[in-house]
């Protein structure tokens, strides 16, 4: 009987098992499906003008202090439902003074969210800790003067404040919505003045050019007469300018081969007279002649076979030659 009975109840607890995790399956899904998170509350909630402050630390340089700042500025500016005010010059120190505050609490906060007609103010700050740093993130109504959000993130190393404090936004707000690209302005600049700018194939006008061009990688081209070809691939920032100075090169043009004319020297007929007679071969053939003839003579006349008397006598007229001494006979 008590086999019997201990069976029964074995059973018993075996098929309830089953309806008890079915159940608790059922109503984790309905939390889950049925209850919004943290995030979205605030998300659908949160709708304003916010008013960020400077980020408070006596444990960060200034540097980054600005740093944190700046990236407060620029995640606050990526949700549609905030209008975001600049961050006031004024340390938070001494606004929380001039509303007889000295603790950055939500109320005092709020005060100083009424002084800027703003819907919701942004604090935070970092705390040195022995083992690291803390960050303390604030998100505080101003109406309601409490706030709406608080997040702490803990971190060893200081380079690694930016990402949480983006972790901490994007739970309190949740992620951004993806904003569609604008233009941004364009400003092509070159060492000369007149060349062709063209972008990804289209014509932009000449040099120096400025206009808007969309953010992404593109293709910039320029062409100027006696330039060489000038093409850079570029890469423009969202929500960034860009500005693009060209060095264009001057191409190198080749001197033609010189032109090599045939002259036939031509001789001078006044060189040839102003040439010293004795470097003439008449002269040289005259003078051999003389001297060949006057030798002769002088043999002829002081030989023993020629006359014994008589003078020597030249002449050049026929009619006397029977009176030189070569032709007169003995």
């Amino acid at each position: 009987m008590f086999l019997a009975s201990s069976r029964v109840a074995s059973e018993t607890r075996c098929t309830r098992r089953p309806i008890r995790f079915e159940a608790f399956f059922g109503v984790v899904l309905l939390f889950l499906f049925l209850v919004p998170t943290r995030a979205a509350l605030a998300q659908s909630s949160a709708k304003g003008t916010v008013l960020p402050l400077k980020t408070v630390s006596d444990a960060l340089s200034e540097g980054k202090l600005n740093a944190l700042s700046l990236v407060v500025m620029e995640q606050l500016r990526k949700y549609s439902q905030f209008k975001v005010q600049d961050i006031p010059e004024t340390d938070v120190l001494e606004l929380l003074m001039e509303h007889d505050c000295f603790e950055p609490t939500p109320a005092c906060l709020a005060k100083i969210g009424e002084g800027s007609n703003a819907d919701f103010v942004f604090y935070t700050d970092v705390v040195k800790k022995p083992k690291g740093f803390v960050l303390n993130t604030i998100f505080v109504n101003v109406s309601k003067r409490k706030s709406e959000e608080t997040v702490v993130r803990k971190t060893r190393k200081e380079k690694n404040l930016i990402r949480h404090l983006e972790k901490a936004m994007r739970i309190m707000f949740g992620r951004p919505p993806k904003m569609k690209p604008r233009p941004v302005r364009l400003l092509v600049e070159a060492n000369v003045e007149g060349g062709d700018v063209s972008l990804d194939g289209s014509s932009l006008g000449s040099l120096p050019y400025k206009g808007s061009i969309m953010p992404g990688k593109h293709t910039l081209r320029i062409v100027k007469r006696g330039y060489e070809n000038y093409e850079r691939t570029i890469q423009v920032t969202v929500g960034k300018g860009y500005r693009h100075r060209a060095v264009l090169r001057a191409k190198q043009v080749k001197a033609p081969p010189p032109i090599i004319k045939d002259v036939t020297p031509v001789a001078s007929t006044t060189a040839g007279a102003a040439q010293p007679i004795y470097k003439e071969w008449w002269f040289w053939t005259a003078a051999s002649a003389v001297v060949v003839a006057t030798v002769t003579t002088l043999i002829v006349a002081y030989s023993d076979d020629g006359p014994s008397k008589g003078g020597l006598i030249f002449t050049f007229d026929p009619a006397q030659v029977e009176n030189d001494a070569i032709f007169s006979s003995p």
